[in-house]
């Protein structure tokens, strides 16, 4: 890391108009991401986020969704009860 403060590359290699679009994206979903997670919970934006960037990985939808749903269940299962934070798994107002 200091190497590269001390001695930066004299010519970059800087990434595509594609790829610093899909970095954009990525940013995109990850600040809509920390803005749901309390008024909806944990599991819907934890899907819906996780999918898509998933999707922009490997674009393969029924397998994105796969993943999502997925990492959302199983994160929620080990937030929740292995460590024991006090998460709402969905928003509140369908909770009661």
């Amino acid at each position: 890391g200091a190497t590269m403060v001390m001695r930066p590359d004299a010519e970059p290699a800087w990434p595509g108009p594609a790829t610093l679009l899909r970095l954009a994206i990525a940013t995109v979903i990850l600040v809509a991401y920390a803005y749901a997670l309390k008024p909806l919970g944990f599991l819907l934006p934890t899907a819906i986020a996780s999918a898509a960037l998933s999707y922009q990985i490997r674009p393969k939808l029924r397998q994105s969704v796969v993943i999502g749903l997925g990492l959302a269940v199983g994160l929620f299962l080990i937030f929740k009860y292995a460590l024991g934070l006090g998460l709402f798994a969905l928003p509140r107002w369908l909770m009661g």
